[in-house]
């Protein structure tokens, strides 16, 4: 049999079964134990793509570009419409005048960015040809395409500090917010109801500059990505006022495009049989609002039994290790990650806990800021390779690599690490055996 496992021993413990006061039968019996440390074990790994990640009605938003070499372009669009206002009249005389005073856009940013946030970024606003409705599926994806039109309605340039709490404000068009104005004023039937508000004003697409290099995220809610109307009256002294327009909060959404032409990624494809780290670079991809994760399998597992009479796994970690400048302040590592059994059907079956099966392991991050490559996340997987050692067939089981659920379809958060073969951040299982002979 070829040889697939090597192994150095680490304890070598001999146990005698014999004992001066015992027979069994006519003859002593005796056997002995050797506790070996195995920590080349083959492990196979895949970049796996998600057809479709569900992105609507997350209370954020994302706009932007980055380019990598490691990661291609990745861009994302935003979606948003807009609920019909409400009006509260204060003035005391009907026929005084309202004064429209400006049309404003205010869109908080989350705590999450992406690429050089250094650098200038433009953000432009075209309306929607139609208002945001649910699909038959009740959702938008991340793959979801809607209609928007070509001319800009407005424009902002920018140099953003998301780490501040800064906020942005965009002038709208002054001619809109008057008209809205007076059909407020007038309870006039476009503002009646949202449908027949949608239908006079659709909305927004957030488009990115071509020149943008980095993604960043707005919170939407009643405080933020909402529209704000200023205006004032004077009776006998001036009073100013401002009428907020929400957005939908159950519509809006991103979509993401993954331009992986010259990366280590160029011949992934949609579906379960994804990209072998052989095929891309020695690097396996977890990508949050891309929808990738990574499928982890122990092909020569059984060929421990070949050792001796007779063996059990005492103890299993694996150690997983980022690659090495694919992390920084632009892109930082998850804090977390999951890590989930998924039977012959590819569908998930059970999770990588603690020792008392009440919490799901995420990965024990030890961020070395000193040297980077030795930064690495580690799980213990004894019981799943004590359970895997006999397996075969459709008994057999792999791991499934992810990020935790709420950042696959909220978050722009990755991951990148290496295979047994990479040059430098190696994924490796150490297992401590128990040889019988």
């Amino acid at each position: 049999m070829k040889q697939l496992w090597t192994y150095v021993v680490l304890i070598v413990m001999v146990y005698s079964c014999s004992n001066e006061g015992m027979e069994i039968g006519s003859s002593m019996v005796e056997s002995s134990a050797r506790t070996v440390l195995i920590d080349t074990c083959t492990v196979t790994l895949t970049t796996v793509k998600i057809d479709s990640l569900i992105t609507s009605g997350k209370g954020v938003i994302y706009n932007g570009k980055i380019d990598s070499e490691l990661r291609g372009k990745v861009s994302s669009t935003s979606f948003v419409s807009f609920l019909s206002p409400s009006y509260t009249e204060y003035r005391k005389n009907m026929t005084t005048p309202l004064v429209f005073d400006s049309l404003v856009m205010e869109m908080n940013f989350n705590s999450s960015f992406y690429g050089d946030t250094l650098s200038s970024h433009k953000l432009d606003l075209h309306l929607l040809k139609k208002a945001l409705e649910l699909p038959s599926s009740d959702a938008f994806y991340n793959t979801s395409v809607v209609s928007y039109l070509e001319d800009v309605y407005a424009s902002i340039s920018f140099t953003p500090r998301p780490s501040r709490g800064d906020a942005l404000r965009i002038k709208l068009s002054n001619t809109f917010g008057e008209d809205l104005l007076s059909k407020l004023a007038n309870n006039l039937d476009e503002i009646q109801t949202d449908e027949k508000f949608q239908n006079y004003f659709t909305g927004f697409a957030f488009v990115s500059d071509e020149n943008s290099k980095a993604i960043f995220g707005y919170d939407v809610s009643e405080s933020s990505t909402i529209i704000k109307l200023y205006y004032h009256f004077v009776e006998v002294e001036k009073k100013e006022y401002e009428i907020t327009i929400s957005p939908n909060t159950s519509t809006n959404f991103f979509s993401v495009n993954h331009n992986r032409e010259n990366s280590p990624l160029e011949n992934l494809q949609d579906g379960y049989q994804g990209l072998s780290s052989s095929k891309s670079d020695n690097i396996t991809y977890l990508y949050g609002a891309l929808g990738y994760y990574a499928r982890i399998e122990f092909p020569y597992l059984r060929d421990l039994l070949t050792i001796g009479q007779a063996g059990n796994i005492i103890s299993a970690q694996m150690y997983i290790y980022p690659i090495e400048k694919s992390f920084n302040q632009q892109h930082k590592l998850p804090s977390q990650l999951y890590l989930y059994i998924a039977d012959d059907t590819n569908s998930n079956v059970d999770a990588i806990t603690n020792s008392y099966g009440t919490e799901l392991q995420t990965g024990n991050l030890v961020d070395d800021d000193l040297f980077s490559g030795n930064t690495h996340y580690s799980f213990s997987i004894t019981s799943f390779l004590q359970e895997q050692l006999p397996a075969i067939g459709f008994n057999k089981k792999k791991l499934h690599l992810t990020l935790p659920e709420s950042e696959m379809n909220q978050s722009f958060n990755s991951m990148l690490f290496g295979d047994r073969q990479h040059p430098n951040q190696r994924i490796k299982v150490n297992i401590i055996y128990s040889v019988y002979e």
